[in-house]
């Protein structure tokens, strides 16, 4: 869903089939993405699909050239790759404020004044999957302190299953405890630090599908619940633990965000039979490859 502010008037694009490209629509800058919308249909609220046709969405306040979006993209899981994304879009919305829109599709809904009920979306995805010890994922970030004595943890589960309460939390029983842990695996989508001492909660994700008011701490009572949104380090920090995540440098990561938008547009044009073929005319290549040449100069070599 795409809602766009201009001179004041609120238009909303659904979009659905395009929506898991979007991060290839907005990358390029201003020209070539509000071009690619000013051709699309506005849409009526009352025609909009059920929440999980939306798997990606933008606010674009054209007025005061602030842009805000989420993708169902590998950057909508992994944050450091989605830092790497938004560093170098930036570069390509000159005078524009750009970022990531956390809540998600709540948040599209809240920038176009719709109620998130509209769309049906529920108050939890998974709301009753307890931590596994026996790995799906493996991408849950568990750090509980108690008695003094602090310990991480790598589990299955996700945001939902720390706010069941902590009389939910049957893993910590089935693993062992650690101070110093290398994490394995794919970065962490997600993680919570407990401590049992001073009641307080701290978790952040980075999918929030519901919005960070659709996740509640009333498993918690009488506990200090807060939502660090999707910064990982606060978590580290809080933790004070030997946690190692995966390091991947910036320069890599952002050539792999090159290597993928370059292919983006190909696959825009090709999706669903070719109908976005005319909204994209290739005369948009050779400002892709310019961009691409510009980018590619400013990420350091050898880095």
């Amino acid at each position: 869903m795409i809602g766009v502010l201009r001179n004041g008037q609120r238009t909303v694009y659904h979009c659905p089939r395009i929506c898991h490209l979007l991060d290839g629509v907005l990358f390029w800058g201003p020209e070539i993405a509000l071009e690619f919308f000013d051709h699309e249909i506005p849409d009526e609220y009352d025609r909009w699909g059920p929440w999980y046709d939306f798997c990606g969405g933008a606010a674009i306040d054209r007025d005061k050239k602030r842009l805000s979006f989420f993708a169902s993209s590998d950057i909508n899981y992994d944050i450091p790759l989605r830092r790497a994304y938004l560093a170098l879009m930036r570069e390509n919305w000159p005078g524009w404020t750009t970022g990531w829109e956390i809540d998600e599709i709540a948040g599209i809904c809240e920038f176009l004044g719709v109620p998130v009920s509209r769309i049906g979306l529920p108050a939890s995805l998974n709301p009753h999957e307890h931590f596994r010890s026996e790995f799906w994922s493996q991408g849950y970030l568990l750090t509980v302190c108690r008695n003094v004595v602090s310990a991480a943890y790598q589990v299955d589960g996700h945001t939902e299953s720390l706010l069941l309460g902590p009389e939910h939390l049957q893993v910590l029983d089935e693993i062992e405890p650690t101070s110093s842990l290398v994490w394995t695996g794919e970065f962490p989508r997600a993680g919570g630090h407990i401590d049992f001492d001073t009641m307080q909660l701290a978790w952040w994700d980075a999918d929030m599908a519901v919005g960070t008011d659709g996740y509640d701490g009333d498993n918690w009572s009488g506990w200090s619940v807060t939502c660090l949104e999707d910064q990982f380090e606060r978590h580290l920090a809080l933790a004070d633990l030997d946690i190692r995540l995966p390091e991947r440098p910036a320069a890599d990561l952002q050539r792999s965000i090159l290597m993928q938008m370059a292919g983006r547009m190909g696959d825009l044009r090709r999706a669903n039979g070719g109908v976005y073929k005319e909204l994209l005319p290739f005369r948009h290549d050779r400002m892709i490859a310019a961009t691409l040449e510009k980018l590619e100069k400013r990420i350091p070599v050898g880095a």
